[in-house]
């Protein structure tokens, strides 16, 4: 090896370290140095809106095939609505996750949150085997769940401040719709119902 090829590489490695502490410090450091474009603003918004439908899917997916809880897992109809009420109210608890994205950043929440939850549900929830399996796989799967749809509602606001509040509202409904019928459609077309498969 020549000199002069020792120094170059030698030149290249501080670059190439400082590039990457660059692109660590743009994805942990969220900040907006100014107000984005209405381009930018309305991509981002877009984005939000496909994770607020994703969020909602996995939400009612959980709980859609009620049919079939009820025969694999010897589930009572009262036990079900129990276990709905258990989801939903730990997943309250979920909310406390939008004091915690002001501080690392809402987009940071609610990729980590729409992440696991949706390991939880791939890994914990569709491989319950008995109710008290099934009422702890969904009450973790909820703290996340609704954790991220919480603060994902919070940053539909953020990318639409200038249009009115009944967009956000309808931009809410959507999600919700779209994340229901997609659930529906989704338990139609994999699931028997005469089979008993979860």
């Amino acid at each position: 090896m020549q000199p002069n090829d020792w120094s170059t590489n030698t030149s290249l490695e501080p670059k190439s370290r400082e590039r990457w502490r660059r692109f660590v410090s743009w994805i942990v450091n969220r900040e907006l140095l100014r107000y984005p474009r209405p381009a930018v603003r309305f991509f981002a918004l877009i984005v939000t809106v496909i994770v607020w439908i994703t969020l909602w899917y996995q939400y009612f997916l959980a709980v859609c095939p009620s049919n079939i809880l009820f025969t694999k897992l010897r589930m009572s109809f009262l036990f079900f609505i129990f276990t709905i009420i258990v989801f939903n109210l730990i997943g309250v608890s979920g909310h406390l996750f939008v004091g915690v994205s002001d501080r690392i950043g809402r987009c940071w929440v609610v990729i980590i949150g729409l992440g696991v939850a949706a390991l939880l549900q791939l890994f914990a929830v569709a491989h319950v085997t008995n109710k008290v399996e099934y009422i702890l796989a969904i009450s973790a799967f909820g703290l996340f769940e609704i954790g991220a749809l919480a603060v994902t509602g919070e940053l539909l606001s953020d990318f639409t401040p200038r249009f009115r509040r009944a967009s956000i509202a309808g931009f809410s409904g959507l999600g919700a719709v779209a994340g229901f019928l997609a659930a529906v459609e989704t338990i139609h077309h994999t699931v028997d119902p005469t089979s008993g498969d979860w």
